[in-house]
């Protein structure tokens, strides 16, 4: 039986493990049931004594199974970031933790359990150990050394990896192969040190001599007797090495192959066997693991593809709550503020009407003075003065009156503004609402 990864599962976050008989005819799903906020699974290992199976998730979780593949022990630890392959050597658990550019190692007990602190073994010579700036992602033991892949440090100009940066190190620092485009998956062939050479489709050994060339974005490899197993991916429009704000996606592939898949190859002849489409379970493959004891695994009622089609429903189900909810959470907050611009106008309205009321009774007394006002200016000064207090009162009052009506046109504007945003929220979930569905529409044309 072989174990499948698949990263990058955003139309169904809930199936990134799978397992195929070597006959390669039947496929299931492992983790359907496993709650762990993952959208990809990818480092696979195994502890043959304990039959234990250890499994790295895109939330940096790592996860232990036994034979029946209950979960046994789920460990997460901030230090690691992202998770890629890992390894079992020496009692110990080598993590790749893609995220800081490092290596950890975490303690095994007696059972096979992972104990202590991870301990940082290893961060690459030019990166602070921070964030992913040369992308390491898989280790091997060779010749009792360390190595591991990545794919070097990016041209910040553009924000992209080096084209031909990629290499494979030991973690002493010892350059063993350069030269490479986004290296993956080492591994061993008659002792023979082999690497994926990603970008270009390519199937090196540890001279760069080139055993197999094909279409496709190469990662995941497993061999067997005289045959490899190796993932065959969509280039992706989005590298997530460029933008790691980005989750998934839902996107196009930049490829000449339009599925992912697994190409058999016989080691010998280094010509193709058999290519198996993969799309209907994962578009993009990250570990193939063949398990070294007995499963004791309950088939599942459902076939893969009814499950993925359930898990692609689910998460577009789930996706449309989630606008449906935000786009509520938007409305009341705009309601509100719409309902108190109201208010506001409301009370700036009275006001106003008021005062005009008030207005009229000034003109009006105006007026009455003016007629009045020879014969009170010739009575004395006192009425003199009654008469510039009262025109100033006027004057106070008509400054106050165009205050208000000022103050009651920003209000009325206020009002629009917010009937506009309103509409606009409206609007705006219809959008979200729609682009969602295309995409899933878009995507869900494999199944």
């Amino acid at each position: 039986m072989y174990i499948v990864s698949f990263v990058n599962q955003i139309l169904s976050p809930n199936l990134r493990l799978g397992l195929f008989d070597k006959e390669f005819k039947s496929f299931n799903y492992l983790d359907a049931n496993l709650e762990i906020d993952a959208s990809g699974a990818t480092g696979i290992d195994f502890a043959i004594d304990q039959r234990l199976i250890y499994v790295a998730f895109q939330s940096s979780h790592i996860c232990v199974f036994d034979h029946r593949f209950a979960l046994v022990q789920r460990f997460h630890h901030s230090s690691i970031k992202d998770p890629h392959s890992i390894l079992i050597s020496n009692n110990h658990l080598f993590v790749v933790s893609t995220g800081n550019d490092s290596v950890f190692i975490i303690p095994l007990d007696d059972n096979g359990l992972l104990c202590g602190e991870p301990l940082r073994e290893w961060t690459y010579p030019e990166s602070d150990g921070t964030v992913d700036s040369i992308h390491v992602n898989s280790i091997i033991n060779y010749h009792g050394r360390k190595l591991v892949s990545l794919f070097g440090s990016k041209v910040e100009e553009v924000g992209n990896e080096n084209p031909n940066s990629g290499k494979v190190v030991t973690l002493d620092n010892k350059v063993i192969i350069s030269g490479l485009k986004n290296p993956h998956s080492l591994f061993l062939i008659n002792d023979r040190l082999c690497v994926l050479n990603s970008s270009e489709g390519e199937i090196l050994d540890d001279t760069r001599g080139v055993l197999y060339k094909s279409k496709g974005y190469f990662r995941g490899v497993h061999c067997t007797g005289d045959k490899l197993l190796v993932g065959i991916n969509k280039r992706r429009l989005l590298s997530k090495h460029r933008n790691h704000t980005i989750r998934g996606r839902i996107e196009d592939f930049e490829s000449e192959i339009d599925h992912s898949a697994i190409e058999i190859i016989d080691t010998h002849s280094w010509k193709r066997i058999d290519r198996i489409p993969f799309e209907l379970y994962g578009r993009e493959i990250y570990e193939i693991r063949e398990v070294p004891f007995e499963l004791e695994i309950a088939e599942s009622t459902e076939t893969a593809e009814l499950q993925r089609l359930n898990g692609i429903e689910n998460q577009f189900i789930q996706t449309i709550r989630k606008i449906d909810t935000r786009y509520s959470e938007e409305s009341k907050v705009a309601t509100e503020k719409f309902r108190k611009s109201e208010r506001e106008v409301a009370s700036l309205s009275q006001t106003i009407e008021e005062l005009k009321s008030e207005l009229d009774r000034v003109r009006k007394s105006e007026e009455e003075f003016k007629k009045r006002f020879s014969v009170l200016s010739q009575i004395n000064l006192e009425n003199e003065d009654q008469l510039v207090s009262r025109t100033q009162k006027l004057k106070s009052s008509q400054i106050r009156a165009a205050a208000l009506e000022e103050a009651l046109d920003i209000a009325e504007r206020q009002l629009i503004d917010t009937q506009f945003e309103l509409e606009n929220i409206r609007r705006s979930r219809l959008w979200r609402i729609r682009n969602c569905a295309v995409g899933v529409l878009k995507a869900a044309k494999i199944v």
